[in-house]
């Protein structure tokens, strides 16, 4: 079980609070390791949570609204931005989610997080016991912690796999077309002739945007020679298929997918083509303009 937490800790801060927790835990001389190992694995989910939600992405929710006399974050809003981030109730109910079934999941969270506070009691049951029954209460301990981030990840996978249903290869499509830096380069001009998207899937919600990360080829035909050569049938075309990622971000709105939305500039990845060398470059040319005047019996191109 010491394992399976250490596993579950995001940065470096917790896994050295973590490794505190169980110092303490192994103190054997101290009669109040058992305790202190329960107070400092309180405040390690603690620090786990805030570090889901941070005060500042939960404060611009839509959704929030101070709960509390003295303004902090309550744990159950907390959980709330660690689950759905800046996504309303409201707005997931008009998708068609399962509003039941996440509030029962955010009390059962509520519930896993707020019982660490219990074994953090000084009480004559939990003062100085043996070896047997430190090692079987740490290990709830250690349960319960592990089974908070297990429900609060599984509740959020859900809920980005619902999300990434409404989502299709043609919304996407539409929404990458630009002009590609790297396609500029390898001839003086090309066309757009479609654009693939192969995979996607949501990478990250927060207070505001929804981020889908995408990736997918483009088809484009280069065009070679100038106007004068392409009129006298001495310029080439060439089809060629190059793949690309990118990242397109939406602004959490009423429906989603939506028209709001940016794409982050991004390239064709040529690199396949640039590692041709130079003793094979006049055969790939050679080949493609052979290749371009296929079907044209009037060519007069050689064979060889």
């Amino acid at each position: 079980m010491r394992e399976k937490v250490r596993s579950l800790l995001t940065n470096d801060f917790e896994k050295h609070l973590y490794e505190a927790c169980l110092a303490n835990l192994d103190d054997v001389n101290n009669v109040l390791r058992y305790n202190n190992f329960a107070f400092s694995i309180r405040e390690l989910s603690r620090h786990f949570l805030k570090t889901l939600a941070p005060d500042e992405n939960v404060k611009r929710c839509s959704w929030f609204k101070e709960e509390t006399p003295n303004g902090n974050l309550s744990r159950g809003q907390r959980i709330i931005y660690a689950v759905q981030r800046g996504l309303t109730d409201k707005i997931l109910e008009d998708m068609g989610y399962d509003l039941d079934e996440l509030n029962i999941f955010k009390r059962e969270m509520l519930e896993t997080v707020n019982s660490l506070s219990k074994y953090t009691h000084i009480e004559p049951e939990t003062f100085g016991m043996d070896a047997v029954e430190v090692e079987r209460r740490s290990n709830k301990v250690l349960s319960v912690f592990a089974t908070m981030v297990k429900m609060m990840d599984g509740c959020r996978k859900k809920l980005y796999d619902f999300l990434d249903t409404r989502i299709s290869n043609h919304v996407l499509s539409d929404a990458i077309t630009q002009s590609f830096d790297n396609i500029d380069c390898l001839a003086p001009h090309y066309s757009l002739e479609d654009i693939y998207v192969e995979d996607y899937k949501i990478t990250d919600i927060d207070y505001e945007h929804i981020s889908v990360d995408v990736t997918g080829k483009i088809d484009v035909v280069l065009e070679y020679g100038s106007r004068y050569e392409r009129e006298n049938d001495d310029g080439m075309d060439v089809n060629k298929s190059f793949p690309f990622e990118t990242t397109v971000t939406y602004t959490i709105g009423s429906d989603f997918p939506n028209d709001d939305y940016e794409v982050k500039p991004f390239d064709g990845d040529t690199s396949e083509w640039w590692q041709v060398s130079e003793q094979d470059e006049e055969t790939m040319i050679w080949q493609m303009k052979r290749e371009s005047l296929e079907g044209n019996p009037g060519s007069d191109f050689p064979s060889e």
